[in-house]
């Protein structure tokens, strides 16, 4: 039995004992750097907007008051009218697409073209995995370092072994390598360790150690360890057990261990285990062990679309479609100034100049920053009937989508919308002439233009009627003043209308609506309905006051002499 006084001193020995074994340690052990793996993972971004909740939303910034977009934003009704002749008109939508204008984000898969596919950098939430230990090979899997600083009772090395494991089928135990049989008990007078690093902490926030582990050592006389040392060993930090651990595995996930060391470019991380010369027991076993550190980028920006516009989802050949983005730096650096490109394709979405239908630059971005890439407009050529996606891509000015703008996260740069071509006919109106656009009252408004078949099918017989009002547009049959007919029209036909309209003399000075509504009768199925009634505004003003001629024939001027008094 051993004396009171030597327990005592086993007590602080064991307390300290692997701050001074260890010393000598790291000096024999190769100091190896194991390959660190980055786990990287392409963050899917969401909607970036929800037209039904944008009412004091910061996105909102950016849409300037009263412009086509902002009308989106406030829904308007299917009576606002399209004049596609001029671009101070704003576009009608109708209430039952509004969310289809806004655009998706785009996903791509990895077999895409585009630089999308690539592994995003790093974020502080995203995990490196420095090194992760199953016992299945240790260790040379993970280029442990293992040692016995204390051989007199024979050699014991922490080694696996297949007798327990908490997953996969080995585990490490404290007596696993040298003269004890394996899952038997520890060895009289042990000091066995094995270490793993150096690990570099520099540009690190945060650095964790897992690992699965057992115990059943004689009390305050045996002792298992978990440390770490950022000075060569001239140093240990950590925490000491001793006794049992009980009858399963227990988990440690902590920060404890490596946070000291943050900064340090050679950390390394230890688990020993020590005995006196009497009472054995079963030792220590270790399993799923792994270090994570959590990296800071450098500050980078971060472009992405903010909110974005698109006049219509569903098109025609010939249709003219306007679309605008509004890109934000959500980064914390300045962006430099990137190009923002425009792409039509069916099927794959290929980021190739062969699909580019558009691209503009947008000015470097300070972090906040926002701008818009105004009205972009495309005519859609001849397409065939079916479903394309229309798609842009920030920053996108290298070959095949590659940016020239280093971003944090360069998986939100594109986005689509789905457009659906239709093929049937579609009756449209070319620019419209007016003999002049301010008028006195009883004088002829003289119109002229084309009523053009812009869809891909023949347009039957129609009509267009005609329409005069003041201060608003209403299509009722009060203020109708002719209806022409409509020749069939096969597609890209158009047939000429001269309209001549007598204002009122007494007609009010004021802003008219001179409007009017093609296929009126509804006779034509068209590809698109939302483009048969249009305006144009005019001005009446009053006519000037008469003057008499007083040098007319036979009148003469009668002189009024005003004497004082």
């Amino acid at each position: 039995m051993q004396s009171f006084a030597r327990k005592a001193a086993k007590i602080i020995e064991g307390c300290f004992v692997a701050y001074f074994v260890l010393l000598p340690v790291l000096s024999v052990f190769a100091q190896t750097q194991t390959n660190v793996t980055a786990v990287q993972t392409i963050q899917n971004s969401q909607p970036i907007y929800n037209i039904k909740d944008y009412q004091g939303d910061p996105r909102y910034l950016g849409v300037e008051p009263g412009s086509w977009q902002a009308r989106i934003l406030d829904e308007l009704t299917p009576e606002h009218l399209r004049d596609k002749s001029r671009t101070d008109i704003d576009y009608p939508v109708d209430d039952s697409y509004l969310k289809s204008l806004i655009s998706r984000p785009l996903s791509l898969p990895e077999d895409s073209e585009s630089a999308f596919a690539q592994s995003q950098p790093l974020k502080a939430e995203d995990a490196v995995y420095i090194m992760s230990e199953s016992g299945d090979n240790f260790p040379a899997g993970n280029n442990w370092q293992v040692s016995d600083q204390n051989s007199a009772n024979g050699a014991d090395y922490w080694d696996d072994v297949g007798c327990k494991s908490f997953s996969g089928s080995r585990s490490i135990w404290s007596s696993g390598g040298g003269d004890m049989p394996d899952c038997t008990t520890y060895d009289n007078n042990m000091n066995t360790w094995m270490m793993y690093g150096p690990i570099d902490l520099r540009n690190t926030d945060l650095a964790r150690v897992a690992f699965q582990y057992q115990y059943d050592l004689e009390t305050n006389y045996d002792f298992f360890y978990a440390l770490a040392t950022g000075d060569n060993g001239a140093h240990w930090s950590g925490n000491t057990y001793t006794g049992y651990s009980g009858a399963n595995w227990s988990s440690q996930n902590t920060s404890d261990l490596l946070q000291p060391y943050l900064g340090n470019s050679a950390v390394w991380l230890a688990f020993g285990m020590t005995s006196d010369s009497s009472v054995t027991k079963a030792g220590a076993y270790l399993d799923d062990i792994s270090i994570i550190k959590y990296t800071v980028p450098p500050p980078l920006p971060d472009l992405t679309a903010n909110i974005d516009f698109l006049t219509s989802t569903t098109v025609y050949p010939g249709m003219d479609i306007v679309m605008s983005v509004n890109v934000i730096n959500q980064g914390t650096a300045a962006s430099g100034p990137a190009v923002v490109k425009f792409y039509l394709s069916a099927g794959a979405f290929i980021f190739n100049d062969a699909y580019k239908i558009a691209e503009t630059t947008i000015p470097g971005l300070a972090p906040g920053g926002l701008v818009s890439t105004g009205d972009i407009w495309y005519r859609i050529g001849n397409l065939s009937p079916g479903t394309y996606s229309l798609y842009y891509l920030i920053d996108a000015a290298g070959v095949n989508g590659a940016g020239t703008v280093n971003e944090s996260n360069e998986g939100n740069n594109a986005y689509y919308w789905t457009l659906t071509v239709n093929a049937g006919p579609d009756l449209d109106r070319s620019a419209p002439r007016y003999n002049k656009t301010t008028f006195y009252p009883g004088e002829q408004i003289l119109f002229d233009a084309d009523i053009i078949n812009r869809g891909g099918a023949a347009a039957a017989a129609s009509n267009v009627s005609y329409y005069f009002k003041q201060d608003s547009y209403l299509f009722s049959d009060a203020y109708r003043f002719i209806t022409n007919s409509i020749p069939a029209l096969s597609p890209g036909a158009s047939a000429h209308q001269h309209v001549i309209y007598d204002i009122p003399a007494n007609a009010s000075p004021g802003t008219y609506y001179f409007y009017y509504w093609l296929d009126s009768g509804n006779a034509v199925a068209e590809s698109n309905e939302l483009n048969n009634q249009q305006y144009d505004q005019i001005t009446i003003i009053p006519r000037p006051l008469s003057v008499p001629d007083l040098f007319a024939s036979g009148q003469s001027l009668t002189r009024l002499v005003l004497e004082p008094g």
